[in-house]
């Protein structure tokens, strides 16, 4: 995977040692609209960091051919949050769970186990229940 942050690139994984919430972007969406309209996940990023032990992980997956072209438009924008560009490891043909929507926002445990699915800006209900989930894993 390849990092993007305030305009630097990097490849490296994730810092996964506590709470991963993964925001994930599909091979099926077009990578140049999602990468253009990320500022809807600053929300999810403010959660995230409001809660304090949650490390956010947005994820695109795009082909293997457009990956320059993506990390490109990704630098372009200058999000100041962490961006992973993947052309492998999330594609929807290898996790069959990904191909089905509901199920690209999913909070994991340390040991590697999801806690929670959904994305929690949808509704009050599905935040109270985040938020629930995440001091359950931190005690």
């Amino acid at each position: 995977m390849t990092l993007i942050q305030n305009g630097k690139v990097s490849c490296c994984h994730p810092d996964d040692s506590g709470l991963v919430f993964v925001m994930y972007h599909g091979i099926d969406e077009c990578y140049k609209c999602v990468i253009k309209n990320l500022e809807e996940h600053i929300e999810l990023f403010d959660l995230c960091d409001s809660l304090g032990n949650v490390i956010p992980m947005l994820i695109i997956s795009v082909e293997s051919e457009d990956i320059t072209e993506a990390i490109n438009i990704a630098l372009e924008k200058g999000y100041p949050f962490p961006l992973y560009i993947d052309d492998y490891w999330f594609r929807t043909d290898l996790n069959p769970y990904l191909s089905d929507t509901r199920f690209r926002y999913f909070l994991m445990s340390d040991q590697h186990k999801p806690v929670f699915v959904g994305n929690p800006i949808l509704g009050e209900k599905l935040k109270k229940l985040f938020i629930k989930s995440v001091c359950l894993h931190n005690n």
